[in-house]
Formats: C-alpha cells, structure tokens, sequence
C-alpha cells in the first residue's frame, strides 16, 4: 500500500490512539485496496495498549457466533470459553461475553477487525453491541470492510458514527490514481517512472496497491529494464487488465511450492500446517510449507503453540484457484473433509459432494435436530440448503425442504428462506405442507392467501366429520395453523372473526391427545405446548375484543389468560402473551402493570429468544420509561432495540422501534437526532398494520416541535386524517393536538377537540392530563377564575404523579398563568418544582423557559436544585444516576449493557467532575421519585 498517500488518516488515528482517546475508524475499500495494511499500519505497538487484530473468515461468514467465538478465544487464549451454542444463545448474550472478557484486559484496548464482510451476522451483531457500549471509554475499534451488499451491524454502526464527532471517522482507499502510481512505482524501482508506464501499470492492476507491488516485483526483473537508465521503462506485456498479476506468482512456483499453496487456496482461511499436510499426504501431493512460503505463496504464523498458514492475499487464492481444474479442487476439499473435524469438516465435505450420502445427510440432520436455539437454527439452515442443491426431485428432496421450513418456523428465521417459496407451494397436499405455506405467504404480507389456505385445512379438522386429524401429526398440525390464522387474521385489521377463530382453534389444541407429541414426527413436537397455545390465542382473543369493544369477551379471555401467564415456565409463548396483555393494559391506563410485565418478558427472553413478539418487549419497556421520568434507562433501552431491531422476523415492530427510541431526544430538543429517527423508522416500514402505539411518529413529531416552542409544527404533526383511523393506539397525538389549538389561541377548536378526547375510549393522559387540557383552554380564552381552579386541580391530581414530565410541564404553566395573573409567590412555587423536574430529566428547552419565567417573577433561578450531573456527558449522567440509587459497577453495566472497564472508567469521571470523594456522597444526589 502507499503508505505515503494514506498518511494523514493513519496519522489522525494514531493521534487518538496515543492519547488514549476512544474512537472508531471505518476503512472500505475494494479488495487488493491495502485495508489489511492500514490496520496493520496504526496497530499501536507502544506499552500501554493491548492491541488485537482480527480477521473474520469467509468459509465461517454463515455459521452463527463463529467470529465472537473465535475472538472471544483470541481474548482468553488458555482460559475456558463459557459455551454459547446453546439455547440462551443470542447476540446480546454474546455482546455480555465480549464485553466481560474485555473487561479482564487492563490497559486500554485497540481492537481491529478485518474483513469485516465475512462477519456472521450473529457476530456482528453481538460486535455492535459490545463496540456500542465501549467507545465511550478507553477503546478504539478500527474496522475493515468491502463495500457491503447485506446488511451488517457492525459495519453500518460504524457509519453511523461517522461525523458524529472528531473521534468517528471513515477512510474510503480508493483505487490509486496514475500519479499515485507512478509515485508508488518510483519509490519501490528506485528510479523515476514514465507516465507511459505508470498508466499501463495502473491500466493492469485497476489501481490496487497490492496487484500494483506484484506487478513491480515480476516487470522490475525482465531483461527488457536498462539498470543503468534513470528513467524506469519497461514494457508490461505480461501483465493483461484482464488477468490477476498474482497468477505469475502462482505460476513461478515450483512444483512441491505450488500443491502446498493450492491447498492453502483451496482452504482460504487460515489452518494449522499439520493439516495442510495430512491433505497432502492424503492425495499424494508433493507439498512443502517452506517452499511455498519461500515463493510467496503463503503466510504463517504461530497462535496457540502451533504453526498456521493461510493464502498471502485473497487475489492471490483467487488467481491460484482459478488455475485449478474442476477435480483438483473437489479433491482437495474432499480431502480437507476428512482431515477437519467437527463443522470445518463439514463445510468441505459439502463443497465435495456431487450427490447425498447416508453419512453427510446424517451429520447435517444431527445438527439440524439439535438445534436448540436461532442462532445453530441459522448454521443448521444453511447446511440443508446445501443438501436440497445436490438433491434430485422427489421425497428425499421435499423432505429435506420441509426439514428447512420447520426449523426456520420454529425459531422464527423466516427471512432466510422465503426465497424457498414457489418450492414449499409445490410440497404434496397435505397438513403439513399447508402449515408451511401458511407462516411464509403471511411473513411475505400475503395475508390473505395466508388466511384462505389455513381456513382450508383448520375448516376440515373442525368439522364432525374431519377427515384431517385422523392421526397424531394432523391433529398437532390443525391446532397449530388454526393458531397462526387467528394470529395472522389480526393483521388484517377485520376483527370481527377472530373470536370464532379462537373458540375453534381451543377446541383443536384440547383435541390433542396425551400420546400425540410421542407418536408424531420429533420435528412437530415444538408445535404443541398446550398451555402456551391457549395463552396465544386467549393473547388475539383480548386484543381482538379490546378493539371491538365486546368488554365481557374481553374480560373473560383476560382473567384466563392473567390466571395461565401466573403458572406459566420461560418460553417463546409467555413473551407473546405478556406483550399482547401489555398492549390492552396500556390501553386501559394500567402503565404499572405494563412495566411488570415487560421486565418479566425481558427476562423470559434470555432463555427463549425466538418470541414472535420479542422486539415489542424492548420498545414497550422503553417507551414506559420514558412515560414514568425514567429517560436514562429509556435511552439504554432504545439502543438495545435499535440495535437488534433489523434481526427481528415481525416486521411490523421495526417502525415503531426507531419512533419510541425519538421520544428522550424530542423532549431534549434534539432535532437532527428526532429526524434521523423518524426517517429511519420510515424507511423500515414495509406493512401499514398496527402493532404497538401506531400513532408513535407523530408524537415523536409534535413532542419535539412543542419543545421548540412552535405550536404551528405542532399541530401539524397532529393533522394526518390518517391517526383517526388507527386502534392500536392511545391517541397521545390528541393531547398535542389540544395544546397546540390553545397555545394558538383557537379556543373553539381546542374545546371541540378535547371533547373529542373525553369521548375516546381509549385516550390515556400519557402526555398530559385531561384536566391540564381544559385549564389550557381556559388560560387562553382568558376566563381566569375557571382556569386558576383547573390548573389547581390538575397538579393536585394524585394519577398525575405517576407521570412526572407532564405533570412538570402542567405546573410551568401554572406558574406562567399565576404570573400573568400577579400572584408571583405561588408563580415562583410552581415554577421552581417545575424546573427541578426539567433538570433532573435533562429536559434543557422546557427548563430554560422556565427559568425565564422564574426571574420574572422575582424568584431565584439559582436556588432551583440545580441537576446535580449537570456537568457530565449523556453516558456519564447515566452512570451517575444508578451509582447515586447505590447500584454497583456490574449492575450498572448489566442494565445499560456496558463493559465494566467502561463503568469503571467513567465513573473515575464522574466523581471528581461532581467534586465528590466516594460513592456515599453520590448516593445523596439520588433523584427522588424516580424508578429504580
């Protein structure tokens, strides 16, 4: 790589480094560009660093975890790994192992990862998770990566960053310019270069510094150079555009040099030289390590107390690779089949296969009916759809298809074969077959063919005379679809079946038998939990009568199901009746309730991951913080669910997650951050179905432009035709609606919109109360009398404490009105609670007019308790505020899912930025009221 011409980046990141600054640094670059050298290059080699560099694997980019694991063992290279393929096994547990294990590293740490495209996705999203709770303390991640196609979680958290502040910044290696090549070129020949050649040299290499030192490194030696002329001329005939200069390379080597590096081609990432030599000897290869490292073949170091090798560069394996015949390649990865064990094996055994034997398809199925978790579910995934290309149409065929689509539906992972569709719709009639289609005609938004293939077979299984659950797998497989159509006839938005739906699909899970689960095919048996399916569908039953307002279903279904949710174990079926007993709980007000239950789903879910309804967990529990003044704790929240918000199989909470987590910055006055939210959130939306609070967005919106003080904006943010319409929701937007009409001065309209609140069944006075409202309109249409008592009563208002922000904001204009009306004292009292508020919650627009007001009224702002954290950054603040309730460091990292070497070193910040001695004298700054 030029070195030279990259300079200025690498020198900015060496500046952070030395300074034991955080930071992050994005490098992309096409391959052959000179990532892997840059990192190389500012890997800190000072004391004081504990520097790691490492590169994921291509043949491991689809096994789930493979690159945290291996990273993980690179952090604890003789100590025991803690295993992770387990049930419990997801990418926030994995993020904990990382942190925890970078926790026990002293020193600051360097972290670089190249090839980052090659991440699994589980990884990189558990590398995100960690990274995202480690730049704010003594940690610098430098990142490697093709210009990506997928989506990758650490990747695009990287470029996120990006501008964000000094400390975040991307390096773009562009392929290098004919100046940059001669220049390049001049420095490695020791001699001035012609334009002539240096266009021919950039024409043959596309700019790639490492095909660029190739090329020198085999047209520096030909006859045709004058080594005494002080102008390098050389002509490059041997170096085609079309082809890879790294093949003259392979093609120079001598033979016994040659078989080392094809094997090591073949393999690609690096494997101990033991084993390179068994394959060789397997196939009667005249190979040596030596040689091949002698030719420039191959690389190795030692890790582990043993030596290992690898390609010296992916264009080089490449240009090796496409050397090779077709059967010198099928062998070599035959041989490498036998020769590694466990899924290393495996991967190149299927590489070798040209049809299905007993012996591979039984080690994929072992590992398929093993699966205990989404994560070896994925691994297991792409196995079988390496079977189904080598399978000839017929049983075998279908049954490893159907082998696939179960797995993906028991572990939700239906977005990695719904390209498998026009297949499954192909399947032999039949339960089975139906059951599939059902789940991915409706994860596609095919709801309705969803729904009209389920009626086919649930329509028989119920009638007297069924003749489809005649056997034990029928009747598992009835009561399942005819579960999933209740669920999914939900999303339609038309209620009015759903209560049929469920008292029919009961019946079929009661006429399940004792011995079904035992008599049926193992891959079924996943499908019936007999209480969790009824706590499912009593879940639609409640959401579905809430909507239609039938209050005797409703509180039939509700007691049943509050009575199984008691006796109920940890499992996928638990979290989705919490969520949706949540979801008609916030409705009815019961926000305490809903907080309850969603710190018991949350917990739930680090045992059974694969919920439908996972991703609600964490933006319900968000969004609940946010409603009871606990902002910190809503903004650790928000990052956990945006971080995993894209993973998720329903869809429809991927909105609603990027809308919740804008509430703490629009009450902050944030607005770049608000609309990055919103436009993100918008971007994610595939399906206008109603999830959880359908109106979020525009509440989002109208909260931020009521901080700003523009109550035009507001109302605008109110205006959609379209949120009259929504039912999942507790038309929050109208309590903005009202306070923009008053604070405009529109009295009537205002007055006709709060009747319109009082006649919503469903409006919760979340943002503001009822009462507050009508003092609002009182204030502005200047009847005082009425106003002064409304505005006495709202503050008063015991159900008002529960929500502290609103309550603030009542009581600031309170104070206003008392001010306006001469009575300063009780402005001043009204107004100095209210800015205590603001200043505990960080709420900075509403506090600033506060204290405005206060010194109108002759009251003094300085004797507000001031936000005793007011000096600290967001992530300190939040610290701050679990030290001060008596948490300890690992709590604290545990609950805003930080390393404790990053709680550690910002609470060595925090104390001396407050002018504190120790931990007690924090305590005393509690917040009072405030959950913990």
């Amino acid at each position: 790589m030029d070195d030279v011409e990259r300079a200025p980046e690498r020198q900015a990141a060496q500046r952070m480094i030395e300074a034991q600054q955080s930071g992050t640094l994005l490098v992309t670059g096409l391959s052959g560009m000179g990532k892997s050298q840059l990192l190389r290059a500012i890997l800190p080699v000072k004391s004081g660093w504990k520097a790691l560099y490492f590169k994921a694997d291509a043949y491991e980019a689809k096994v789930p975890f493979a690159a945290a694991e291996r990273l993980l063992r690179q952090l604890q290279p003789r100590g025991p790994i803690e295993p992770v393929s387990d049930a419990e096994a997801n990418p926030r547990r994995m993020g904990a192992l990382i942190l925890a294990a970078l926790d026990r590293v002293r020193t600051p740490v360097f972290l670089a990862i190249d090839d980052a495209q090659w991440l699994d996705p589980q990884s990189a999203i558990a590398l995100r998770f960690a990274v995202q709770r480690l730049i704010d303390g003594r940690f610098f991640a430098a990142v490697a990566s093709r210009p990506m196609t997928e989506p990758n979680a650490l990747v695009d958290l990287l470029a996120g960053l990006v501008g964000r502040s000094e400390q975040h910044s991307e390096l773009r290696l562009e392929p290098l310019s004919t100046e940059q090549v001669r220049a390049v070129a001049a420095r490695l020949v020791h001699r001035g270069v012609s334009q002539r050649s240096a266009r021919a040299l950039r024409e043959a290499t596309g700019g790639s510094p490492a095909l660029l030192n190739t090329a020198l490194a085999l047209s520096r030696d030909t006859a045709a150079v004058d080594a005494e002329a002080d102008i390098w001329e050389a002509p490059i005939p041997v170096i085609d555009a079309a082809r890879n200069p790294f093949a003259r390379v392979a093609a120079a080597a001598p033979p016994e040099a040659s078989a080392f590096g094809k094997i090591c081609a073949v393999l690609r990432d690096p494997v101990e030289e033991r084993v390179v030599a068994d394959i060789a000897q397997a196939l009667s290869l005249p190979a040596d390590p030596d040689a091949a490292d002698a030719a420039g073949l191959v690389v190795r170091s030692r890790w582990r107390d043993e030596t290992w090798v690898q390609p010296r560069h992916e264009l080089l394996a490449h240009a090796v690779t496409k050397r090779m015949s077709a059967s010198e390649t099928l062998a070599i990865h035959r041989a490498a089949g036998e020769a590694l064990d466990g899924r290393r094996g495996l991967r190149h055994s299927l590489a070798a296969a040209s049809a299905v034997d007993d012996a591979l398809l039984g080690r994929v199925l072992d590992i398929a009916r093993s699966a205990a978790s989404p994560a070896q579910a994925d691994e297991a995934i792409g196995y079988l759809r390496s079977i189904l290309l080598l399978c000839e149409p017929g049983d075998q065929h279908d049954d490893i298809l159907i082998e696939i689509a179960l797995l993906a539906m028991r572990f939700r992972r239906h977005q990695l074969v719904l390209d498998l569709l026009p297949l499954t719709e192909a399947l032999p009639a039949g339960a089975l077959a139906t059951a599939i289609s059902v789940e991915m005609l409706a994860v596609l938004g095919r709801i309705p063919e969803a729904l009209a293939v389920a009626e086919r077979v649930v329509g028989e299984a119920a009638a007297p005379a069924g003749v489809v659950t005649d056997n034990a797998a029928d009747r598992i497989l009835a009561a399942h679809i005819a579960g999933i159509q209740a669920q999914f006839q939900l999303m339609t938005g038309d209620t009015d079946p759903i209560a049929a739906q469920v008292v029919r699909a009961r019946a079929l899970v009661d006429a399940v038998r004792p011995g079904d689960a035992d008599a049926a095919d193992q891959r079924l048996r996943w499908m019936h939990t007999a209480d969790g399916q009824h706590m499912r569908l009593l879940g639609w039953a409640i959401t579905a009568a809430a909507r239609s307002g039938d209050m005797a279903a409703f509180g039939a279904a509700f007691g049943e199901l509050s009575m199984l949710i008691s006796r109920a174990d940890a499992s996928p079926e638990l979290v989705d009746a919490l969520v949706t007993r949540a979801g008609v709980q916030m409705q009815s007000g019961d926000v305490g309730a809903v907080h309850a239950g969603m710190l018991m789903a949350s917990a739930t879910l680090v045992r059974s991951p694969h919920a439908w309804t996972a991703g609600h967990v964490r933006v319900i529990l968000s969004h609940v913080q946010y409603l009871l003044g606990d902002w910190d704790g809503a903004e650790a929240g928000s990052e956990a669910a945006l971080s995993l918000a894209m993973d998720e199989t329903a869809f429809t909470v991927r909105p609603v997650t990027h809308f919740t987590a804008a509430l703490v910055s629009a009450s902050r006055g944030d607005a770049s951050e608000v609309a990055a939210l919103l436009e993100a959130g918008e971007r994610a939306t595939i399906s206008r179905h109603e999830s959880y609070e359908s109106s979020m967005a525009a509440v989002a919106a109208a909260e931020l432009a009521r901080a700003m003080g523009n109550p035009a904006e507001q109302l605008r943010a109110c205006s959609d035709p379209a949120l009259r319409a929504m039912v999942s929701t507790t038309h929050g937007w109208k309590t903005y609606q009202v306070e923009a009409l008053a604070a405009l001065g529109r009295v009537a309209e205002a007055r006709a919109a709060l009747a319109d609140i009082r006649e919503t069944a469903r409006w919760q006075p979340h943002y503001g109360s009822a009462l507050w409202l009508e003092a609002r309109i009182e204030d502005a249409a200047d009847r005082r009398k009425s106003a002064k008592a409304l505005y006495e009563r709202a503050v008063a208002e015991p159900d008002a404490a529960l929500f502290p922000f609103p309550l603030a904001r009542a009581r600031a204009d309170y104070g206003r009105f008392l001010l306006r009306v001469g009575d300063a004292p009780g402005a001043i009292a009204q107004l100095t609670t209210a800015a205590e508020v603001f200043t505990r919650l960080g709420a900075t627009p509403d506090l600033e007019r506060t204290l405005a007001l206060l010194e109108r009224a002759g009251g003094n702002g300085a004797a507000v308790s001031a936000d005793p954290f007011g000096a600290l950054t967001v992530r300190e603040r939040q610290i701050a505020q679990h030290a001060a309730r008596g948490h300890t460091n690992r709590e604290i990292a545990e609950t805003l899912f930080l390393s404790v070497t990053t709680v550690n070193f910002h609470m060595r910040n925090v104390l001396p930025k407050l002018g504190l001695s120790s931990r007690r004298e924090l305590r005393a700054l509690a917040p009072q009221g405030q959950p913990t």
